[in-house]
């Protein structure tokens, strides 16, 4: 070294030289938003200084960086901060699609679910990660559990998918029972059977009280029971309760006869009525009427053909009747005569007849006759049972005959 004054110096020294390292990086290109991209510097370099439009975002031995944003990205590379090479690389970002399917979904047997995205694109769907053909749209109807994926890919060619499960539950098994019947006054049980303890009872359309599988009811109409399994799938079986009505027996009020003869009794007419007569508790052979000539109390059970009965009551009494007589048994009067025919009778209620016809005013225990013809007294008693008494009157000797 020489100096102004033409001194001269010299000092020896070592010179050392690094090889320089080398960096590239790939060509510029796009990547689709939302993927990751790992960039790669193909160095041999030691240290690594990665820039994203000129600000530091990465130092390190690190030959790689993970990228998902647009922008201009430069690494310098070195073995020392006096030789160092740098080289970058313009990345720009495609939309991607960006498909939702939504949270998982369920459902119960029977039913379906839509399933859809609002991506345009090539869209292809999955069920168990098998395409379903002929599925290319953006929405599609599913009954079959499983996970469900749709993949959207851009005309940019930027893809991108979602999956979904959806859950099929199976519905609960009921069962309402068969319709029943019921005769009116009685009760019927009816027995439904369900896998589920979740259930509800209605009574045409309205719900009703019923807290179990099976009650008892006397209230005819439609029932309908409904079980929920633990998500609310919900099915429904439905039965039938008619009330038939009892047939109408009325013997009537209770009656007296007069000793020796019949009193008639009579139940009501029906189709494919059955008839069981009683005396005093005693069944007795009968059909739909009886003449009964013992005192006593008598009933009558019909059935009818739904198997419903009903059964009356009537008491039956004997009494005498009321005694009569005729003044005359045998007589001969002339034509143009009266004649004052007399009853001998016990009745409190006498009724005199000409030829079968009522003889107005004639009430009395004395008839005074001056016409031919059949006459006939009417006597009742104070029970009501009568007693009848016919006299004939003709131009020759008259006979009088008796009858009760």
């Amino acid at each position: 070294m020489t100096s102004p004054t033409g001194c001269v110096k010299s000092k020896d020294f070592e010179a050392i030289f690094e090889p320089t390292p080398t960096v590239t990086l790939p060509a510029d290109l796009t990547i689709c938003d939302g993927v990751d991209y790992l960039l790669i510097a193909n160095t041999t370099a030691s240290f690594l200084e990665w820039y994203k439009d000129g600000v530091l975002i990465q130092s390190g031995p690190q030959k790689n960086i993970t990228l998902d944003t647009a922008g201009v990205f430069s690494v310098k590379a070195g073995n020392s901060a006096a030789c160092q090479v740098t080289d970058e690389i313009n990345i720009a970002v495609n939309p991607s699609p960006q498909p939702n399917l939504g949270n998982d979904k369920n459902i119960c047997e029977g039913q379906s679910t839509t399933l859809s995205i609002n991506d345009n694109g090539n869209i292809t769907w999955f069920l168990d990660n098998v395409a379903i053909p002929n599925q290319t749209g953006k929405t599609i109807n599913v009954s079959t559990d499983g996970v469900y994926k749709v993949v959207v890919m851009f005309p940019n060619g930027c893809t991108n998918e979602d999956i979904v499960n959806v859950n099929v539950f199976a519905l609960p098994t009921v069962d309402a029972g068969g319709n029943l019947t019921f005769c009116e006054g009685k009760d019927v049980t009816i027995n439904a059977t369900s896998s589920s303890q979740i259930f509800e009872w209605f009574k045409d359309g309205v719900p009703y009280s019923a807290i179990d599988l099976s009650f008892v009811t006397n209230q005819p109409g439609k029932y309908k029971i409904v079980a929920s399994n633990d998500i609310g799938c919900k099915v429904a079986d439905s039965l039938t309760v008619t009330r038939n009505l009892l047939p109408v027996v009325n013997l009537g009020a209770d009656k007296v006869g007069c000793i020796n003869s019949d009193v008639p009794l009579t139940g009501p007419t029906g189709n494919n009525y059955q008839y069981q007569w009683f005396f005093n508790g005693t069944a007795i052979t009968g059909g739909q009427s009886i003449d009964v000539s013992n005192p006593g109390t008598y009933s009558l059970q019909v059935t009818d053909a739904n198997n419903c009965s009903n059964i009356d009551f009537i008491d039956v009494d004997f009494k005498p009747g009321p005694s009569v007589a005729l003044s005359d048994v045998n007589i001969e009067i002339c034509q143009g005569e009266t004649y004052n025919l007399e009853a001998t009778t016990t009745a409190t209620k006498i009724e005199w007849l000409r030829n079968g016809q009522v003889i107005a005013g004639q009430t009395g225990k004395i008839l005074a006759i001056t016409q031919a013809g059949t006459y006939t007294i009417k006597a009742t008693g104070s029970v009501g049972v009568e007693a009848n008494v016919q006299w004939k009157k003709l131009p020759l000797p008259l006979s009088i005959r008796y009858f009760q």
